[in-house]
């Protein structure tokens, strides 16, 4: 039987209690695995309700002691299948972290704060990402990273990937050039329509070659 050992760097983390899976009844609980590097599978089941109130504080990148039996592993909730009419739980996939090693997950973007050029301007504010690629040791995973857009002052003004706040011992793994949020001008919706003079004007032409057409034939 495995287990972990909660290092004094975990000793705030959210708990999430489960059981070893038997015969699930779904009866408010939802099937879930246990996995991770080199260590063996466990089956479980998670009641709906805590693992609710759990994912909407702790996201996929905040560290969980998932507790089961006589275990308690520190995990990452990696995978949630939920049921596309019902929005309820189908399965969890929860992977257990070694404390020791960087791993690479997906953390969310936060923006926060209003972009002046938007308000004064009337520009368009652009959001190119919602999530950053990054890797680092378990315990310094920021639940998510946010972005001040209140420094997008004028159009044309943009944030990279270099210009964010990140976390230390935080690596990004994607390219720190790429545009993160940037603001664009107002676009105009209507195509242009002529002017009602020439408007007039073909009407006015069109009335008359009629006319000219009707004449011709009763002669």
């Amino acid at each position: 039987m495995t287990s972990l050992v909660i290092s004094k760097y975990n000793l705030n983390m959210l708990k999430l209690k489960a059981k070893i899976r038997q015969e699930l009844k779904r009866d408010g609980s939802t099937p879930a695995i246990v996995y991770g590097h080199k260590i063996k599978n466990a089956l479980i089941e998670v009641n709906d309700a805590d693992f609710d109130k759990l994912y909407k504080q702790t996201g996929e990148t905040s560290l969980i002691s998932l507790e089961f039996g006589d275990e308690k592993r520190v995990v990452l909730i990696r995978d949630v299948q939920t049921d596309p009419v019902t929005d309820k739980y189908i399965h969890i996939d929860f992977y257990q972290v070694k404390m020791s090693e960087k791993i690479k997950v997906e953390v969310a973007l936060n923006f926060i704060g209003q972009a002046p050029a938007v308000i004064e301007y009337g520009g368009i504010l652009i959001k190119n990402m919602d999530k950053l690629e990054i890797e680092a040791l378990p315990k310094d995973l920021p639940h998510e990273i946010g972005i001040d857009v209140s420094q997008l002052k004028q159009i044309e003004d943009h944030i990279c990937v270099k210009d964010l706040n990140i976390p230390e011992g935080v690596e990004v793994l994607i390219d720190k050039e790429q545009v993160v949020a940037m603001i664009t001008s107002p676009k105009v919706q209507e195509e242009e329509k002529p002017p009602a003079s020439a408007e007039a004007t073909a009407g006015e032409t069109e009335e008359v070659k009629n006319e000219d057409e009707q004449t011709e034939k009763n002669l």
